[in-house]
Parts: C-alpha cells; sequence; structure tokens
C-alpha cells in the first residue's frame, strides 16, 4: 500500500477494505471504474488467466484516484509493464483465498490454476541495515525460493558507476607509480652509497660501528621519505579534488556515450527499459522462478529515460577525495619504499672494509 502511504493514490468514493479481511472485496481506480461503469457496491469480475471459464467476483467497496498519470507505466522487467489504472487492491488473505480455491481445482502439477505472486516491501533505512536484514531473514529459514533485493541499491550502484571505473584507474596508476618508484629509489641508493663510499670507510675506521653507519643512512632516508610525503600530500590534497572531477567527467561522458550507441543499437539502456519508460521510488522487490519474493530498501532514488534516448543519474562531483586514512596510507606506502631502498645501502656498507676502502681511494 505504499501509493497510499506515499500520497500518489487517494481514497475519493466508497473506503478502504479492513486490513486482513479475507471477504470478497477490492478497490480499484476511477479510471478503471469509469470505463468500466463501475461504483462503490458494484462488483467486477476477475478471471483465471489460465481459463477464462473460471471467474471470482469481487465487490467494489471503494474508489481511489491515482496522481500518477495512466501512461507512466511501471517497469518490472521485459514484458512485465503495467498500467497504475488497471491495478485493484485487495487483501493478502482474499488473494490467497482465491488462489487457494483455484488450486483446489486442478491437480498439484497442474499449470492451468492460478499462481500467487508474494512482493513484500521492507524499508531498512541504510545499506548497513538492509545488509543486515538479507542476514537476518536467512537465518530465521527464509526458502530459497524467495530473494531479498533493493532496487535503490541497485540504482545507486548503477549510478557509482563511472566513479568505480575512476577508482580502479587510479588503483593501477598507484600500483605502477609504486613499482616505478621503488625502483628508482633503489638505483638512486646504489649510486648515493658508492659516491660515499669514502665517507664510509673513514667512519668505520675512527671507531664508528657498521650497523650504527647503516642507522645513520637510514635515518636520512626517512627524513628525505617524509619530507617528501608532507610536500606530496599538501600538493596532492590540495589538487585532488579538481583532477578527480575532471577525470570523473571525462568517465560519465564515456558511460553516458555507452549507454546511448546500447540503446540506439537494441532500442533500450543498460535497465532495460525502452523509450519513453520511466520509474520512480524509495523500495523494491525481486522474484524468484517460482513467483515468490521478498524484498528491501534503504533510499530514495530514481531513474528515468526518454524518446530522446537514456538519461542516466551518475555521481556527477566530489567534494573530498583525500581524508586522513588516505593520508595515513600514503605515509605507510613511502616508508615501506624507504626501508626497501635503505636496505640496499646497508647490505652495501656491511660488505664494505674500510682499510680497504681508504687504501684503493682515487
Amino acid at each position: 500500500m505504499t501509493s497510499f502511504v506515499e500520497g500518489t493514490c487517494k481514497i475519493t468514493s466508497g473506503k478502504m477494505f479492513t486490513e486482513g479481511t479475507s471477504d470478497m472485496v477490492c478497490v480499484i481506480s476511477s479510471e478503471l471504474a469509469k470505463y468500466n461503469d463501475l461504483s462503490v457496491g458494484d462488483y467486477i469480475t476477475v478471471a483465471n488467466p489460465n481459463k477464462s471459464s473460471e471467474t471470482y467476483k469481487l465487490k467494489v467497496v471503494g474508489i481511489y484516484k491515482n496522481s500518477q498519470s495512466s501512461a507512466q507505466a511501471t517497469m518490472g522487467g521485459p514484458g512485465m509493464q503495467t498500467d497504475p489504472a488497471n491495478n485493484i487492491y485487495t487483501s493478502y488473505n482474499t488473494l490467497n483465498k482465491i488462489v487457494t480455491a483455484s488450486k483446489a481445482k486442478y491437480s498439484s502439477s497442474s499449470t492451468t490454476a492460478i499462481s500467487g505472486n508474494l512482493n513484500g516491501t521492507y524499508v531498512v533505512g541504510s545499506v548497513a541495515n538492509y545488509n543486515k536484514f538479507k542476514k537476518q531473514v536467512a537465518s530465521m529459514g527464509l526458502s530459497s525460493k524467495y530473494t531479498v533485493s533493493s532496487t535503490d541499491i541497485e540504482s545507486y550502484e548503477r549510478s557509482a558507476e563511472p566513479l568505480e571505473n575512476l577508482a580502479k584507474f587510479a588503483g593501477y596508476f598507484l600500483i605502477v607509480i609504486l613499482l616505478v618508484g621503488a625502483i628508482i629509489l633503489v638505483v638512486m641508493n646504489i649510486f648515493s652509497t658508492r659516491e660515499r663510499k669514502y665517507e664510509i670507510g673513514v667512519l668505520t675506521a675512527i671507531g664508528m660501528k657498521k650497523n650504527k653507519v647503516a642507522k645513520l643512512f637510514m635515518s636520512e632516508i626517512m627524513i628525505i621519505a617524509l619530507a617528501g610525503v608532507i610536500v606530496g600530500g599538501t600538493i596532492g590534497a590540495v589538487a585532488s579534488v579538481p583532477v578527480t572531477n575532471a577525470r570523473l567527467s571525462s568517465q560519465i561522458t564515456s558511460q553516458q556515450t555507452q549507454s546511448s550507441n546500447m540503446h540506439q543499437a537494441f532500442g533500450r539502456d543498460n535497465n532495460g527499459a525502452g523509450p519513453g519508460d520511466q520509474s520512480s521510488g524509495s523500495s523494491s522487490s525481486s522474484s524468484s522462478s517460482s513467483g515468490s519474493s521478498s524484498s528491501s530498501s534503504s533510499s530514495s532514488s530514481s531513474s528515468s529515460s526518454s524518446n530522446k534516448g537514456p538519461v542516466s543519474s551518475y555521481v556527477s562531483s566530489v567534494s573530498n577525495s583525500v581524508n586522513i586514512v588516505v593520508l595515513l596510507e600514503l605515509l605507510g606506502s613511502c616508508i615501506l619504499l624507504a626501508i626497501i631502498a635503505g636496505m640496499v645501502s646497508v647490505i652495501s656498507i656491511m660488505r664494505y672494509e674500510p682499510l680497504q676502502i681508504l687504501a684503493n681511494r682515487d
């Protein structure tokens, strides 16, 4: 009854049926009532789609007005378009009564009987609660015939695709930078150690132990690394947002071009919706092959497409891309690289013989 709670639908004649009733009563839209000349107190006959001779009568106890245009068909997947004006509301017990009666007329293996489709909608408020909800219903014995999903989360994930692509690109770029940086640091330390070979020989010849000389070199490398982190982190923090938004804009353009090409080729976008279809909402559901489902939602989202092509809502900008966690990770990476590069110097220092260094000096 989400439509009535959110205010899209409102009873204009008669009243809503009693919750939990098993009486053969229903509420229909004003459009359905108008075109079929029905009013409160009349009966509407519904037939088994698999056997038209099997019919059931429902008494109209209320008529509602739907502010949503009947032209805005709801997309439930390929071949599942529905017109809101054709919705007939009745209680679960009433519908279950009809399904049970239909199944009683045929064998259990027959496909002629009316099949019930159960969709439960739960508002859970956040992604964390949604994930917790999925675990809870599974532990409480939810049948494998049911699936739990959220169109809100799916919509958000689609909107964040360009950002995720940018994150992958940045991750690969970071790996390359770390590898190249490590190689450069090692090579630089090799040359630096060789150039200071005489200095090492003098220090060890006057009595300084090799491990102290190694610590001296490591301290110098660490100081330079920390200075680099401070300078690089500051520049990166300042430049990160404009650079990220520029790259994100490029990713969005690429994503929209891909979606537009798919729409032109197949007549629909990535979501499977055709031209002119529009859907929005704050809840979601999914069905299993047996026709049973349960659902969950976390936040409001919407997506639409027009006759001009698919229009997708993407995360278009970021306000902050560097935080304390990122800076700490950067510091840790730099210290690790400095240690790796410093080990080259330490190994070389431990192998040098001071007297031989001084004797072989040019």
